[in-house]
């Protein structure tokens, strides 16, 4: 089995890679648009990983953004001091604002699914196609982030039903951290919003990218799995 993971060098990516390799044997194919190796494509434009798709088995996208700011991710996973002091006024300046809910979280998936389905169609089978939405819209985080994820959601599922070559597969995980990194803003936000889960039904407790990445290979590897898995 070969698996190409669009975002495959994020944190969650690298899990996902890991867990196909370990678990399964699987040869895991990483892509982004800054990568230096031969695997290099950006989700947004389909002339860049269009020929990449044909020489793959199972497709996975990781690639999303909980704020429109690209500092963001650097912030979380830097010091608290730092967090604290830099990373939170900057997350929530409108001036900082560069890219867009719906580019990253909605187009993305929607230009992937139509290639996707276009090669298994070419194929005459239903490619496994994985999205990594989520479960809900974290408190202070603005609507269009769930918006655009359910969106995504639900073009993907109507292209299945309708023309066919994908298999989806939809994951909606809680906050995300690595269980093996104990040292950055990521442990904070893991004990805040466990914490938060125990009082309030609607905040889901977080999640390693360790047990989303074998429920991601799991899903892959049996064709039970459509739709929303949750």
């Amino acid at each position: 089995m070969k698996v190409l993971v669009f975002g495959g060098n994020g944190l969650l990516g690298k899990a996902i890679c890991n867990a196909g390799r370990e678990l399964k044997g699987w040869h895991m194919g990483a892509i982004s648009r800054n990568s230096n190796g031969p695997l290099r494509g950006d989700i947004l434009n389909p002339d860049s990983y269009r020929d990449i798709l044909k020489d793959y088995d199972a497709v996975i996208d990781t690639v999303g953004i909980l704020l429109e700011n690209k500092t963001y991710k650097k912030s979380l996973s830097g010091d608290l001091s730092t967090f604290i002091t830099n990373g939170i006024p900057s997350l929530f300046n409108p001036m900082n604002k560069s890219i867009t809910y719906n580019d990253i979280n909605r187009d993305s998936l929607i230009k992937l699914s139509n290639e996707v389905s276009n090669v298994g169609n070419s194929l005459n089978k239903d490619i496994p196609l994985v999205y990594i939405s989520a479960h809900s819209c974290p408190p202070g985080i603005p609507k269009g982030y769930i918006t655009s994820k359910r969106e995504a959601e639900y073009y993907m599922i109507k292209l299945s039903n309708e023309k066919g070559g994908i298999r989806p597969i939809i994951l909606r995980p809680g906050f995300m951290y690595d269980a093996n990194d104990e040292s950055n803003t990521r442990k904070m936000l893991k004990t805040v919003i466990g914490s938060a889960s125990m009082f309030l039904n609607w905040v889901p407790p977080p999640v390693s990218t360790q047990s989303i990445a074998i429920k991601c290979i799991n899903a892959i590897d049996d064709n039970r799995y459509r739709g929303i898995i949750v």
